[in-house]
Formats: C-alpha cells, sequence, structure tokens
C-alpha cells in the first residue's frame, strides 16, 4: 500500500514538474521546422521592378534584391536566367571559382551574371541543371 501511494504522489509530482516547465519544444527542433518553412513568395509587381532595373541598369541594389528573394536552391539555369533577364555566358577555362572550397564536381558548369555597376559579377554552379552550393542569406 505504501509502495502504491509512493508511485502515485512520484507521477504526480513529475505531471506538476511538467506543467510548471512548460511542454514547449526544445530549440533545436524549433530551428529545424524553421529550416523547412515554406519562402515568402516575393511580390511580383515588385519582383518585375527589380528585374527592369537590373536588365536595365546592372545595378548592384536590384541584382541582389533579385538573387535574395527569388533565386533558390536548385532552381534550372533557364529559371535563373528568367529571374535575373539575361543569359549568364559559361565559364570555360578558368574555373578558379570552383577552388573556393564548396562542395562542386568535375562536370559542375558556372555561369557568370553580371556584372553589376560596381565591376561585381555573380558566378552560379549548376549541377546537371540544377543550382547548388547556393545560399540566398549571402545577397541579403
Amino acid at each position: 500500500m505504501l509502495n502504491k501511494n509512493y508511485m502515485a504522489g512520484v507521477v504526480r509530482a513529475g505531471i506538476v514538474a511538467l506543467a510548471i516547465a512548460g511542454c514547449e519544444s526544445p530549440e533545436w527542433t524549433r530551428s529545424l521546422n524553421d529550416s523547412f518553412a515554406a519562402a515568402d513568395q516575393p511580390n511580383p509587381k515588385l519582383e518585375e521592378q527589380y528585374r527592369e532595373e537590373y536588365a536595365a541598369t546592372h545595378s548592384p541594389k536590384s541584382m541582389r534584391w533579385l538573387l535574395s528573394h527569388c533565386v533558390e536552391m536548385g532552381m534550372s539555369y533557364k529559371k535563373v536566367c528568367q529571374i535575373m533577364k539575361e543569359e549568364g555566358p559559361l565559364v570555360t577555362g578558368d574555373k578558379s571559382v570552383l577552388s573556393g572550397g564548396g562542395n562542386y564536381r568535375v562536370g559542375d558548369e558556372v555561369y557568370a551574371f553580371g556584372p553589376d555597376t560596381n565591376g561585381k559579377t555573380v558566378y552560379l554552379v549548376f549541377r546537371e541543371d540544377r543550382l547548388v552550393n547556393y545560399d540566398r542569406s549571402e545577397f541579403k
């Protein structure tokens, strides 16, 4: 009888402790869920304004906006060209961009977009027509 009452007390104490501590998910599960959250879709009118500005002037601001809001990992080369409103030329010969420490393979294709008015060119790497090793936060 004493043993039964003791166990019931332990269970009640555990339930009270959980209620006081809260039932929130651990921090790592929230960050994991945030990683898979759907990306916000940019306003189509705003996107078109930046696209037109980039096509006309090659402004750094519009280039960065398009890269940080519209381009996504896994996109095809054709889709990226539509977003940037230009075809990036294939980089042949010197592919020093591939030696920059990324996880690249023989056969990956590098395309250059730009330069913007500051002279900056962005090199995007495609594997089997899909954008790889792309992090849009680098352009925010």
